[in-house]
């Protein structure tokens, strides 16, 4: 018996969490390690690192993500390598219908930004959705 515990940890409790792929509008797309350390790549597939990964002094994902129309949002958890450490929040926008990026820096920021751009409302995020799918 003891030896089958042990057989099933070590089979569920070593596996790493899975690598998903979620289609966004005009060809970019959300990668993500099983739901968390999260980006959005380019058209052609490049990671947008000017804002995901190790940054300055920092390092920042995104976890939960929504999209209506042409305009995606994510939450960035920016984790600071500093003396006082933390985490911080932040909402970034994308416009996939020309490159452009908005970074917000609270919730209400952002859903008041949401209501000026021609889209529908505003998106529930989640770290996966429907499309979402293994690579």
């Amino acid at each position: 018996m003891r030896l089958l515990i042990i057989f099933v940890f070590f089979l569920f409790g070593c596996v790493d969490p899975p690598l998903l792929k979620t289609g966004l509008p005009n060809g970019y797309s959300f990668h993500s390690n099983g739901g968390i350390y999260g980006y959005i790549s380019t058209p052609n597939d490049q990671r947008m690192y000017e804002y995901f990964g190790m940054l300055d002094n920092s390092e920042q994902w995104c976890n939960n993500f929504g999209w209506d129309s042409n305009f995606v949002i994510c939450e960035l958890e920016i984790v600071k390598e500093n003396a006082s450490g933390g985490y911080e929040f932040k909402y970034l926008i994308l416009n996939t219908g020309d490159g452009t990026v908005y970074i917000k820096n609270s919730i209400s920021e952002a859903e008041f930004f949401w209501k000026s751009v021609p889209n529908g409302s505003f998106p529930e995020m989640l770290a996966k959705h429907q499309n979402t799918v293994r690579k």
